[in-house]
């Protein structure tokens, strides 16, 4: 397991630890550059990779952003906050903060916090250039800041408030290569549990679905999942996937039976503690399963970035305080 370092040292510390690479990579690489998809996979932990005062400046933009979240978000679960494209996600509910509805003011960051933003994304991804050998490599959408809150009392309600099940970040969003992790609250003195961790041994893994149907109705759909399971819509397809996707539980995707821990019964967990200004990268395809334990107290914040090695889905961040309804590569290509 990797630990905090002793107070007082300024300078990043690095330590590495190379994994043989899935074949993954080699599966699809339309639009990939050649020299750019890993051959030597790894992780790698930096301690701090930012400086004490940018910690405390990453903070304060986040803290304003979380302004906009429900006020029962405070309270426990995870919020998500995307300073590029203004939107604001916790288990309540869906905000951007630059158009902000009932009357509240749209968020306003200064040039020198944007400034800052865009510097430690491009100091990320040099770093992991460096640390992996690539030639090219690009940002990807999406970027964002999570705050988990532990609470005892919360319950998940949607299936995406269930951050703490073992996944693949390739097996996600396939054109990911490279995952980086900036993290910026210590582990015991500002919140419990919440590790990462790595597992390795796993053969033939399948991701777990989380047995929570989404609330439909709240998000403006006519029925909700019981009703559409009951009429026979489950194997109906909707914006990419089926409705029960959407609905496992109501559609007998799964048991109903949650574990709280989603942790797979075999294999190996390495742990990373998190710690303020603690860089953690590494490669995103199955050499790296891995998993956020639950927070069980406190507050835990982790800057999350992912880049890629299909020029076809760069994206330039446009940190400029407007709404922008997907990512695109400049902001002329939007609709």
């Amino acid at each position: 397991m990797w630990t905090p370092r002793a107070s007082g040292e300024d300078s990043p510390e690095r330590q590495r630890w190379d994994v043989e690479c899935s074949r993954q990579y080699d599966e699809d690489k339309n639009g990939y550059t050649p020299g750019c998809h890993p051959e030597k996979c790894g992780r790698a932990v930096f301690d701090n990779f930012v400086t004490k005062d940018e910690v405390s400046q990453l903070r304060a933009i986040v803290d304003f952003g979380m302004t906009y979240a429900s006020p029962s978000a405070a309270k426990g679960g995870p919020t998500i906050m995307d300073i590029n494209s203004g939107f604001v996600r916790d288990p309540e509910s869906v905000v951007n903060m630059y158009n902000p509805k009932g009357g509240k003011a749209p968020a306003k960051f200064t040039s020198q916090q944007y400034d800052l933003y865009r510097k430690v994304i491009e100091r990320i991804r040099t770093t992991i250039v460096k640390e992996f050998g690539g030639d090219f490599l690009h940002l990807t959408a999406p970027t964002f800041i999570t705050r988990e809150v532990g609470s005892t009392s919360w319950e998940a309600k949607d299936m995406h408030d269930v951050y703490w099940h073992p996944h693949i970040d390739k097996n996600n969003t396939e054109h990911y290569d490279y995952s980086g992790l900036l993290y910026l609250a210590d582990h015991e003195d500002e919140f419990q549990g919440g590790k990462f961790a790595f597992i390795d041994g796993v053969e033939d893994f399948q991701q777990q679905m989380p047995c929570i149907d989404m609330d439909l109705k709240a998000r403006g759909a006519p029925h909700s999942c019981k009703e559409y399971a009951g009429a026979g819509y489950c194997k109906t397809k909707v914006n990419g996937g089926t409705i029960a996707e959407t609905c496992p539980k109501a559609c007998k995707l799964c048991d109903g039976k949650e574990v709280d821990s989603g942790a797979p019964q075999e294999g190996t967990q390495h742990s990373v503690e998190p710690m303020a200004g603690r860089l953690v990268v590494f490669t995103s395809g199955r050499e790296n399963l891995h998993q956020v334990k639950k927070v069980t107290g406190g507050t835990r914040y982790v800057m999350s970035l992912w880049f890629t090695c299909n020029g076809e889905k760069q994206f330039n961040d446009f940190l400029d305080g407007k709404v922008h309804e997907r990512f695109a590569a400049s902001p002329k290509d939007e609709v």
